[in-house]
């Protein structure tokens, strides 16, 4: 729960992933996520009047997709469980390492979302939607009925209640849009009916199990929260950063001004000829957290994470410094 106190424990099957060789035990391991433009302007859809949101939570989701007939992917027995001499385990479904299992897992939403209403952008193969008519005895929706109805729009007008189709939805179409990020769904509609609906059908359709949690107020860390007066929606990282901070001995640190100083010269550092690997390793693992909170919400210190990612495989001590400073700056703020 919220206090960090937990009921249950859960054990599972880990897949060394890290043993296959592609062309023996997979073939494809690409899983295509939601980019962060398209999650901003789903995200924006909230500032509309009449939309809500909403945290599809998907519960065990790298073990529910079948492997493909053509990976044949065998696996030594599990500790505590013996088998026959000379026997081991031929997986029929993705487990928990495999390589190809986020793949998998995809492939399944994206089969089982088709049959239940939606219908998957050409623009970004990570988002579904569904849209349907709201006016009783209106002709079928057209794309271009879409943008000209206005439902994408704080100036649309309501639909009486005695002619919606559905009673919930205030607008003359009623849509509902699917961002989905590995096993985070997000969730923007007008009309709680549908959510309804589309979950009803993936329960009766028995191959993914996703649980509605309610409003989505956290996305990927980024926690977003809208003014219901005005519509604002603000996003922040506070509690991602204080976590990165904490990891790096920096919580309690004195906070820097600035992400990067005027006569900082990274270029001046001498570059080793032969990097250290824990230097490198440690520099590219911070590096990399500063552009996850740069490109979400704080683009201020992008020109300084700009310059640090120029020397991700030359690293010394004085660069991770440099990459310190912009932690302690993002602490302060």
């Amino acid at each position: 729960d919220g206090g960090m106190i937990y009921d249950k424990h859960r054990a599972r099957i880990v897949a060394k992933g890290f043993q296959q060789r592609k062309g023996i035990d997979f073939h494809e391991s690409f899983s295509p996520t939601a980019s962060q433009i398209t999650i901003r302007l789903i995200l924006a859809l909230t500032a509309i009047p009449g939309f809500l949101s909403f945290d599809l939570d998907a519960t065990c989701a790298f073990i529910s997709a079948l492997l493909p007939p053509d990976e044949q992917v065998y696996m030594k027995e599990v500790p505590g469980f013996p088998l026959p001499a000379g026997k081991c385990l031929k997986l029929r479904k993705s487990i928990y390492g495999l390589v190809q299992a986020p793949r998998a897992y995809y492939l399944l939403c994206r089969e089982v979302y088709a049959q239940c209403g939606l219908r998957q952008l050409k623009s970004d193969e990570c988002v579904f939607v569904r849209y349907v008519q709201n006016i009783k005895g209106a002709s079928p929706i057209t794309a271009e009925g879409i943008i000209e109805s206005g439902v994408f729009t704080a100036q649309q007008k309501e639909v009486p209640l005695a002619q919606r189709v559905y009673a919930d939805c205030p607008h003359s179409i009623a849509c509902l849009i699917l961002a989905m990020y590995v096993d985070n769904n997000g969730v923007r509609t007008n009309c709680k009916t549908l959510v309804d609906e589309f979950l009803a059908a993936v329960k009766a359709d028995g191959r993914i199990l996703l649980n509605l949690e309610g409003d989505m107020s956290w996305f990927l860390s980024v926690r977003y929260m809208v003014d219901p007066v005005t519509g604002k929606i603000t996003a922040d990282q506070h509690d991602y950063i204080k976590t990165v901070a904490k990891k790096w001995g920096l919580a309690d640190c004195n906070a820097c001004k600035l992400p990067m100083k005027p006569s900082d010269d990274l270029a001046s550092i001498p570059l080793p000829p032969k990097p250290n690997p824990v230097d490198v390793a440690a520099y590219s693992m911070l590096v990399g957290e500063l552009m996850y909170i740069g490109v979400n919400t704080v683009p201020t210190i992008a020109y300084a994470v700009h310059n640090c990612a120029r020397y991700m495989t030359k690293a010394t001590p004085q660069h991770l410094s440099f990459a310190k400073q912009i932690l302690r700056f993002l602490v302060g703020m």
